[in-house]
């Protein structure tokens, strides 16, 4: 017998919600500029705000695609460098 499925629920994407970006003294200390579909946002770090969803989804998607990048640039360089090796090849590193 077939198990019901719950109906999924609506989001409501302009609902504020609360979000803080990481914030130090160096590269992470501006604020972030998100444009969404002719909307624009100064979205300041180190503090407490309320962004709507959409905005916070977007930041979270860049903060997982960035995450997702430095993997891959990490896996490439120990790829080259055992290449690099197996051929008797010196690198600068």
């Amino acid at each position: 017998m077939p198990t019901a499925k719950a109906a999924p629920q609506s989001v409501d994407w302009n609902e504020r919600v609360p979000y803080r970006l990481f914030r130090d003294g160096g590269k992470y200390a501006e604020p972030v500029f998100v444009s969404v579909n002719g909307q624009t946002f100064l979205v300041p770090r180190g503090q407490n705000v309320m962004v709507p969803r959409f905005v916070a989804q977007v930041l979270d998607d860049s903060e997982a695609l960035k995450t997702e990048a430095a993997a891959r640039a990490d896996q490439m360089e120990a790829e080259f460098l055992n290449q690099s090796a197996q051929r008797n090849i010196t690198t600068a590193y």
